[in-house]
């Protein structure tokens, strides 16, 4: 059977902006692809894995094997860690009916109370992708699929969750429905196609009816008792998240587009043409200022333009990067947030652990949009910091040049961090708290594409000082020699005793040896040694007596 659109007649409109190169012209020419984005968040995505499906940690931890397909249909597209992408649909296969079913009982269970068909379809394009043996689970998935779609006309084709559950608003009560949507027709009728089902036609045929005259996609159905089940005017009871249902339609066409007797050309064009109308005017596709989520599907869609080079932009911006380490999203960098409020909540905040799915779902779905960030200009940056030994516990003061003008800086140094940002001469002067115990610091600074530079500032804690003397008796109006053992080599030291004081530097050895004439006063004396901060100090006693 020949897989066509239905409906070519009321797409020609949208379609003829494609011949106009508004969707489909080369893209401009375009700086090198900065690969620090992209390979920050695949890295983020795999430190998420636990026996290679994503965990999201809130309630205890609970694996997500749906956003697991997404991570690794996203590697896939990319043709990234294929091993990765090999190990996601192996773990997935094993946990299929916990996915797809609210039963974990393995293969052939008959009395599945509820049945998500959108995420077997999911599973079985994870499967082809991944290469997923053995070929008989590939088998189970797509007649587990075929079993769940309507048969007769106008449901034809389409398919249906069973004993799905929908939360009606205000009393989210749940009630038993069917939840299915475009999302997960379109992933059935790709997983079909490619199947080479006997219902792939009927399949991508109920797919395309969901386009509606403007050329993108509704997400939601008609009711199943509604005659009519193609997007119509007057439909907007059924649009939900149309950016989001049109990417994913397009990306999901454009893996069946090749196939024998597929033509879903002008679907594909005026899906296109409709996602460019969508673009908000910072780059973003979605409501408001725009999400990650519809923002990195549209970028998948349309591929490398101007339009989604923009979009890339967009998306870094949103993405937690190495000047980050001063935020509240240390332990998130590569992580892409969904949107403002949740990058700024993020920075000040942290992340709770009910939000950290959030971050991660978001990130599964920009990656090809990452891999179209344009490398900036070439930044070399010069940190210089205070020179001698510096108090511990104390701020010095560094300074920062070569930097982008406005940039965002970090600075750290052991467990402590401070921001900073370059004025418009690339410069900027940070003052950071230093740790308080005695040592050599590495001091760094980064900007936000890891530009960086490192210097290294000697750093004196509190010490107590060992003071030894050669006699502990001196005649009055003698000297004593006392010696001071702990000190930095080089340290200022003073030592001192009731009249008399002695100032200097220690030796390489830390050492450093005074002659001091205490008072003529019988008595005893006390001698102090203080070394270059007040908290550095050490003390002895020493008689004197009578000639």
């Amino acid at each position: 059977m020949s897989l066509v659109s239905r409906r070519l007649g009321a797409l020609v409109a949208a379609s003829a902006l494609t011949a106009t190169g508004l969707t489909l012209a080369a893209p401009p020419a375009q700086a090198a692809a900065d690969p620090r984005p992209l390979d920050q968040a695949i890295s983020y995505l795999k430190n998420q894995l636990v026996d290679d499906i994503m965990l999201n940690p809130a309630f205890g931890g609970i694996e997500d094997y749906g956003l697991s397909a997404d991570v690794a249909l996203s590697l896939k597209a990319l043709g990234k860690e294929p091993e990765t992408v090999k190990a996601i649909g192996k773990a997935v296969r094993e946990h299929y009916y916990s996915w797809v079913t609210d039963y974990d009982s393995g293969f052939g269970n008959p009395s599945s109370p509820t049945e998500l068909t959108g995420s077997m379809a999911k599973a079985l394009v994870l499967s082809q992708v991944a290469g997923s043996d053995p070929s008989v689970y590939r088998d189970k998935v797509q007649a587990d699929i075929e079993d769940n779609l309507y048969q007769g006309a106008p449901l034809t084709g389409r398919i249906r969750n069973i004993n799905d559950f929908v939360y009606p608003p205000p009393d989210f009560n749940p009630v038993p429905g069917d939840n299915a949507n475009v999302f997960g027709q379109s992933f059935a009728a790709r997983a079909l196609v490619l199947a080479d089902s006997d219902d792939k036609a009927a399949v991508l045929d109920f797919l395309l009816d969901q386009q509606c005259a403007d050329g993108g996609f509704r997400e939601k159905f008609d009711a199943s008792d509604d005659p009519n089940q193609e997007c119509g005017a007057g439909d907007t009871a059924t649009y939900g998240d149309r950016i989001g249902a049109t990417a994913t339609a397009v990306i999901n066409l454009q893996a069946i587009a090749s196939e024998p007797g597929v033509n879903v050309t002008a679907a594909l064009a005026s899906a296109r043409a409709w996602l460019v109308t969508q673009q908000n005017a910072n780059g973003s596709w979605g409501t408001g200022t725009g999400n990650a989520n519809n923002t990195g599907l549209a970028a998948q869609a349309l591929g490398e333009t101007a339009d989604t080079a923009e979009a890339a932009q967009w998306l870094r911006d949103f993405q937690a990067n190495d000047t980050d380490a001063c935020t509240g999203l240390k332990k998130f960098v590569g992580a892409v947030a969904l949107d403002e409020d949740t990058l700024t909540d993020g920075r000040n905040e942290g992340v709770p652990l009910t939000a950290v799915g959030t971050w991660q779902r978001s990130t599964s779905q920009v990656l090809y949009g990452l891999s179209l960030v344009q490398a900036g200009p070439a930044v070399t940056l010069n940190l210089t910091g205070p020179n001698g030994y510096q108090r511990g516990g104390s701020p010095a003061t560094y300074q920062v040049s070569g930097a982008a003008a406005g940039a965002k800086l970090c600075t750290t140094v052991a467990n402590n961090f401070k921001a900073g940002v370059a004025n418009a001469s690339g410069s900027a002067s940070i003052a950071l708290p230093l740790p308080s115990s005695t040592a050599n610091r590495t001091v760094t600074v980064v900007d936000k594409d890891g530009n960086t530079d490192t210097v290294v500032t000697k750093v004196l804690g509190p010490a107590r000082f060992t003071l030894l003397k050669k006699k502990s008796k001196v005649t009055s109006g003698k000297s004593v020699t006392v010696i001071v053992y702990g000190l930095a080599p080089g340290e200022k030291v003073t030592v001192s005793v009731k009249g008399d004081k002695v100032s200097g530097v220690a030796t390489a050895q830390g050492r450093f040896a005074a002659k001091l004439k205490p008072s003529k006063k019988v008595g005893k004396k006390t001698i102090r040694a203080v070394g270059q901060f007040p908290d550095r100090t050490g003390s002895t006693t020493v008689k004197v007596v009578k000639k």
